[in-house]
């Protein structure tokens, strides 16, 4: 693997044009993180460094081979000096800061990302945490390290694969076209499935990667040795691709390189976060990126605009940049509780500029000079280690809630929102739900006897099943609560896997008798109704407009599974939703350790318009409520009242969150609801 007279990795010749290209990427990323609307698309500027990564390393690689000087050693080595010194130093600034201005939840995440991100696995972290109770994407300071994670998880794997097929000139070739052809089958079908997969899974952009590596592979072999023996067609296509538009089709050169502009300006201006991606849209900054690079250093437009000083500039320092960026404007919204206002976002790109130069001139360039120091790779392999376990160490310890002043509370209430059940699975009564879709956690029994009543529903069930127990009389209760699915929606099921098997299981339980007399259903109706599923890899429902295919779904499964659970005689009440709020309840509390600017509404009323809610919610309460109508058997509960009067719906009472988010309630919140729901229809019911 290493050759004998050759010990050391040479570098491909320098390209300016392409620190150049690195500036076209960062620029729109930063801009869009601070100004989303000033470049919608600006995201995609991440696909760009992906080609230009696997362009630069694919190069080494197949140059280094063909000389017989490959080393794995030294390839690593120049990664982890390339690498690592800047995300240390990015890990542990996040770490301090979190430290004195995260509450304890918050504190508990970051130290799980600084763990996942010094073991570049910040990817699989992210896609795991997609669902109802993750945190919103720009209170994650270190989200960004998703697309570093799909880089190092690239540099693991290639070499390898390049290495065993090496000695086949044609096979290398093949590989790369495997590799685009069976990633971009993932990223399509992905982004149909669980978007969340294909934006956060290597499988589905390792064809970007790949692009860039045709690239070298083109560029490598486009003069090839007499002992290289290849198919002719083969050596003609690397032959018009390599020599012919470089040497005698220069303008085909500038076309390509405007070109390449032209369709990289189209993916900042057209995509936005509202389209499927990566999907084919990802194809936009792909192509763009790849026609640059192709088109070489003397383009019109590589030469004149991409190596210029001030685009070369930001290309060097693009790294930091890209690593100091996103955590400065997160913790900024984190401690605003809000998007800051646009003099701290200016400031925020302006601080990351500065520690990006900084960070590249005196730490970047020092270490990355003795390109053979084994050693001091060996050194920043295992800072990095300490890092990572720091990390861990912090959300093992729940994010050190002892660091907060809060003599009442309410950060530990925020960080733990609901006890935890003593529950077992449900298939110890019901052994017929073994080969059920319902997966481990949602399908319990609570309680030490066979259950007479069952409680149904989704998160918004939840929040009431982590304290129904306390209300039931000793009854034991089955417990089946199926995310974004249950108990019924308007039937766009293709999200959240197996909802639609999930529901007709339910379906098939219930016209079966099992022993329960009394059915408990509860759900985010307002999002049942459209049954919108999955949004930019967050897969939950939202709401949004719907037309008569959402309601008639909707009204036709709600019957379906009503007129199965009142098989029987069985009793069933149906508890309509507590209000969602327009405002983030954290904002209430003035308990973050640190603050930027006084605009909390701390001390305020902790509250919303009813008017504003009612508007709001009426459209979907009349699909309900005629859903309810052809069942005059089915109790209705309504919680609403106990939050809203006189003109205002509450979420705090006595000083104390009755929420944890938007529209989850903690189990003060619950314990409200559920006084007044055991007044009403449980204590009539059990005694």
């Amino acid at each position: 693997m290493t050759s004998a007279r050759h010990p050391h990795l040479s570098h491909p010749r320098y390209r300016p044009d392409i620190d150049g290209l690195r500036a076209l990427a960062i620029i729109p990323v930063v801009i869009f993180h601070a100004f989303p609307t000033l470049a919608p698309g600006g995201f995609t500027g991440v696909d760009i460094f992906f080609v230009i990564s696997g362009y630069l390393i694919s190069t080494i690689i197949f140059e280094n081979h063909r000389k017989g000087r490959f080393s794995f050693v030294e390839f690593y080595v120049r990664r982890i000096k390339r690498i690592f010194p800047t995300l240390l130093i990015v890990l542990l600034f996040c770490n301090a800061l979190g430290w004195f201005v995260l509450m304890a939840d918050e504190y508990k995440q970051l130290g799980k990302h600084i763990a996942a991100g010094a073991g570049f696995v910040s990817n699989f972290a992210l896609w795991s945490e997609s669902g109802y109770f993750d945190n919103a994407a720009e209170t994650k300071p270190l989200l960004h390290l998703w697309s570093l994670g799909i880089e190092e998880q690239f540099y693991i794997v290639w070499p390898l694969l390049v290495w065993l097929l090496w000695k086949s000139w044609l096979r290398t070739f093949s590989l790369i076209v495997g590799v685009i052809v069976l990633s971009f089958y993932f990223n399509m079908r992905w982004v149909v499935d669980d978007d969340g997969m294909a934006f956060y899974m290597p499988f589905s952009r390792f064809w970007e990667l790949s692009c860039g590596s045709l690239l070298a592979w083109i560029s490598v072999n486009k003069t090839l040795g007499n002992n290289v023996v290849v198919h002719k067609s083969a050596a003609a296509f690397v032959s018009w691709m390599g020599n012919g538009w470089q040497n005698t089709k220069h303008k085909l050169s500038d076309i390509f390189s405007v070109t390449g502009l032209f369709t990289l300006v189209c993916g900042f201006v057209l995509v936005d976060r509202d389209v499927p991606y990566p999907g084919a849209w990802a194809m936009i900054p792909v192509l763009g990126a790849v026609l640059i690079i192709l088109a070489g250093a003397d383009a019109i437009f590589n030469r004149a605009i991409l190596s210029s000083r001030v685009f070369v500039w930001f290309g060097l320092i693009s790294y930091p940049l890209y690593l100091w960026h996103w955590p400065l404007l997160s913790f900024s919204r984190i401690i605003e509780e809000d998007t800051p206002n646009v003099m701290i976002r200016l400031a925020c790109v302006a601080l990351s500029i500065m520690f990006a130069y900084v960070t590249y001139i005196f730490v970047e360039k020092p270490i990355r000079r003795d390109i053979r120091s084994v050693a001091k790779a060996t050194v920043l392999a295992l800072l990095m280690a300490v890092v990572g376990w720091l990390g861990y160490v912090v959300y093992e310890n729940d994010g050190y809630e002892s660091r907060i002043d809060d003599p009442v509370g309410v950060a530990k209430i925020f960080a733990h929102p609901q006890p935890n059940l003593i529950q077992s699975d449900c298939d110890k009564y019901f052994p017929d739900l073994r080969s059920s879709h319902f997966e481990r956690g949602e399908c319990t029994v609570v309680g030490d006897s066979k259950p007479t009543v069952a409680f149904f529903g989704d998160s918004h069930a939840q929040h009431y099943a982590a304290v129904m127990p306390d209300y039931l009389a000793g009854h034991a209760v089955l417990k089946i609560i199926g995310t974004s699915c249950l108990p019924f929606a308007s039937g766009n099921y293709k999200e959240e896997g197996a909802c639609l098997q999930k529901y007709n299981d339910l379906i098939a339980f219930l016209k079966r008798d099992h022993g329960i007399n009394t059915i408990i259903l509860s759900a985010y109706w307002s999002k049942a109704i459209p049954g919108k599923v999955g949004v930019k890899g967050v897969n939950w429902r939202h709401a949004g407009e719907f037309g008569p295919d959402e309601v008639g779904n909707f009204i036709k499964n709600g019957e379906k599974f009503l007129n199965a659970a009142l098989l029987g005689g069985r009793k069933v009440i149906l508890m309509k939703d507590v209000p969602d709020l327009d405002f983030d309840i954290h904002e209430c509390f003035a308990i973050r350790p640190f603050t930027i600017t006084d605009r909390r509404n701390v001390g305020g009323k902790c509250s919303m318009s009813y008017s504003a809610y009612a508007r709001r919610i009426a459209p979907y309460d009349e699909v309900l409520d005629s859903l309810l109508k052809r069942f005059p058997s089915v109790q209705v509960f309504d919680p609403v009242p106990l939050f809203c009067k006189n003109g205002g719906c509450i979420a705090a009472e006595n000083g104390l969150p009755l929420y944890f988010n938007g529209d989850h309630l903690n189990s003060i919140g619950a314990r409200k609801v559920m006084d007044a729901f055991s007044d009403e229809v449980l204590a009539p019911l059990f005694h």
